[in-house]
């Protein structure tokens, strides 16, 4: 049996308080009802699926070959990392005649986990990564706007 401890994502706070429930190895926490481990404060639904799949994997890994694993320190879940609020920006919207304008369509962006090829095995992007991402996003963003008032400007001069 694989101690609680183990499970990547399992600090040493939400170990005691599920010890303090009777769950105190990865099988206990695998078998867990999902609405007990919902009930644990800091716990949420995309944060109880990861801990249970982690849960599993320590559990296969040691209960086939008898292997202890190695805890990884782990990064911080996507649901911890706290990214400063952007200020929305409203403009009355002013529809612009097809045949005066042209803007161009935006195109899909390759995000982080797009990256890793179809048959890879895919794991969550880092925080830095997420970080990285959404800069480049409101970089690319505000480019946009930017056109946008310009096209703008260019209907109130053609009226």
């Amino acid at each position: 049996m694989s101690s609680i401890s183990e499970v990547k994502g399992v600090g040493p706070t939400l170990a005691a308080t599920l010890a303090g429930k009777g769950v105190d190895t990865a099988e206990k926490l695998i078998s867990m009802p999902m609405d007990d481990l919902l009930a644990v404060p800091g716990v949420g639904p995309s944060r109880a699926k990861l801990l249970i799949e982690n849960a599993k994997l320590i559990a296969n890994n040691a209960g086939a070959a008898g292997n202890t694993v190695k805890k990884e320190k782990a990064s911080k879940p996507v649901s911890e990392v706290r990214v400063k609020p952007v200020k929305a920006v409203q403009e009355k919207a002013v529809a612009p005649k097809p045949e005066e304008t042209k803007v161009e369509e935006a195109k899909p962006e390759e995000t982080a986990s797009d990256k890793l090829g179809a048959g890879e095995n895919k794991s969550r992007p880092t925080a830095k990564e997420l970080r990285k991402e959404v800069k480049n996003r409101l970089a690319k963003l505000k480019k946009q706007k930017a056109k946008l008032k310009q096209a703008k400007k260019a209907l109130k001069k053609a009226r």
